[in-house]
């Protein structure tokens, strides 16, 4: 299925283009127009046959066509391919021809023990007296 949203983007601006297209047309004949009035008015001097043709809007034109035909190749080519019913069907079938995985026994929380007060004082006192050794081990006290 087309994403519309993309769609009415696209069409928005081809339609921009036509818009801007026919008014650079008649502004154009608007000007060649004023050119011959102007040619008309004035009398004619001698100017070798050379007629120069400004086509720089016209590369411009070009070179932007090019640019957004390339920009919706991109977009195109990086969009995720949306998967055919098919496909999924074939997806689940797999899947279930896979035998069950072995069910893992969830890890318990072991209960830290519970101790008493003359213990924890004991580990203090164990760990205070290690640290005064390492103190003068060090020369620090």
């Amino acid at each position: 299925m087309v994403n519309l949203s993309a769609v009415l983007f696209v069409l928005g601006m081809a339609g921009l283009g036509v818009v801007v297209t026919l008014y650079q047309l008649d502004e154009e004949r608007l000007q060649k127009a004023a050119i011959a009035a102007f040619n008309e008015r004035m009398p004619a001097t001698p100017v070798s046959d050379f007629h120069h043709v400004d086509n720089s809007k016209y590369i411009g034109e070009a070179g932007a066509c090019i640019f957004v035909l390339a920009l919706a190749a991109v977009v195109r080519y990086r969009a995720p391919r949306p998967v055919r019913p098919a496909e999924r069907v074939k997806v689940v079938e797999k899947w279930s021809r896979t035998p069950p995985r072995r069910q893992r026994k969830p890890i318990e929380p072991v209960a830290a023990p519970v101790k008493t007060q003359p213990e924890l004082a004991d580990r203090l006192s164990v760990v205070v007296w290690g640290d005064r050794v390492a103190d003068k081990v060090a020369g620090v006290g």
